[in-house]
């Protein structure tokens, strides 16, 4: 039996027009909209507001719909009979005209009042194998996760593990929102190692969201990696899945910059194989794009992790000033601004200034672009790699 709701709130919209015709003076279709609030048989609020959709200008020409229904008629507009602050909106309603326990409660309360229900219906999808990624059970992991804030008891965390481990998830909406503890986070990131360790496809990770835990934990990133993600960024095709894990590199110690430069190397050789091939046509101009997209991240995550270490990095400065300018990265990844971004890196892993030359599609002179180039590193700061 479906208990009794405290409050019952109901929605009707019409939608009708008074003439079809494109060419029509009429006013045009109108629309209403009116919302009931009711606690029991009493209504406690009924709103309603409509919509009319007059000639913009008297004669004036304008277009609707898309490539495939594009078609021209009178240019309309749409006056409503309520606006600003009046208008119907349905989570300001809830606010004025409800309350939990008694007492008016802000979203983020809200949120934490309803995390047990939350975790139970999570759970209640977990444990149906019928489940897919798209049952209604798993559309409430994104208010989970903000309803969890920087407060996760263990029950939650092992449903974080259980969650990062399910073969059929692939997208974990609202995980930049986890801002764990490292024991905690470490727990849970060890299970999500796992999993791509052993998936066939980790690359379809990438959109995981799984990064946000990661960034959010800033300089203590670091100590996220064990020896199960060291097993995963040796791997070239694996680690494509955790950009993030590769620029956490540079939190730890010099040790980490000879891997850094391997990872550059290595997936900028991937790169340019790509680019060699459209350029001989041997593959169509966008062939083999997301994997190319997914290398480039990986450079670009190396190079912030080298910035990262800064003069931690000084052993391998010249190797990697030396293959910037060996013509094995394709030009646009090392001219103009991009090449400005490596001499950032470059500086602050104490790599001379002076040796510092002007890409030649920027204006300016040697000295102007130096001075730029000290000017970032001097008001460099770690979100910025």
């Amino acid at each position: 039996m479906v208990p009794a709701a405290d409050f019952t709130v109901i929605e009707r919209t019409s939608n009708s027009s008074t003439s079809s015709a494109r060419w029509s003076f009429e006013p045009g279709r109108l629309e209403t909209q009116t919302v009931e609030i009711l606690a029991g048989d009493t209504v406690v609020s009924r709103q309603h507001q409509s919509s009319v959709f007059p000639l913009s200008k008297f004669l004036f020409v304008g277009s609707t719909g898309g490539i495939e229904h594009f078609r021209f008629g009178w240019n309309r507009t749409v006056v409503h009979s309520k606006t600003g602050y009046d208008a119907i909106k349905l989570s300001r309603i809830l606010g004025q005209h409800t309350n939990l326990a008694g007492k008016p409660l802000n979203a983020a309360e809200q949120l934490a009042v309803m995390r047990p229900a939350l975790r139970a219906q999570l759970i209640a999808a977990l444990d149906d194998p019928s489940a897919s990624a798209a049952s209604p059970g798993f559309q409430v992991m994104e208010s989970y996760f903000q309803a969890m804030g920087n407060s996760a008891a263990d029950e939650d965390v092992a449903l974080l593990v259980r969650l990062v481990s399910d073969q059929r998830l692939t997208e974990f909406r609202g995980a930049w929102q986890l801002k764990l503890p490292l024991a905690q986070a470490r727990t849970v990131y060890d299970a999500y190692t796992r999993r791509l360790i052993a998936t066939s496809a980790p690359a379809e990770m990438a959109k995981s969201h799984m990064g946000g835990l990661v960034k959010n934990l800033g300089a203590e990133a670091a100590g996220l990696i064990g020896p199960l993600q060291l097993q995963l960024l040796r791997d070239p095709d694996k680690r494509l899945a955790v950009p993030e894990l590769v620029r956490a590199l540079g939190f730890g110690s010099a040790k980490n910059a000879p891997m850094l430069l391997a990872m550059i190397k290595h997936h900028g050789g991937v790169v340019a194989e790509i680019h060699d091939q459209r350029s001989r046509r041997s593959i169509r101009t966008y062939d083999r794009q997301a994997e190319r997209d997914r290398n480039i991240d990986m450079i670009i995550a190396a190079k912030n992790g080298l910035c990262l270490l800064g003069p931690q990095g000084s052993a391998v400065a010249d190797e990697l000033a030396a293959y910037l300018v060996s013509g094995a990265l394709p030009q646009n990844l090392v001219d103009g601004h991009q090449m400005a971004d490596w001499h950032v890196t470059l500086v602050r892993m104490g790599w001379p200034i002076s040796r510092t030359i002007k890409p030649h599609n920027m204006s300016g002179t040697d000295g102007s672009y130096r001075r730029n180039i000290q000017m970032k590193v001097d008001r460099w700061k770690p979100d910025r790699c």
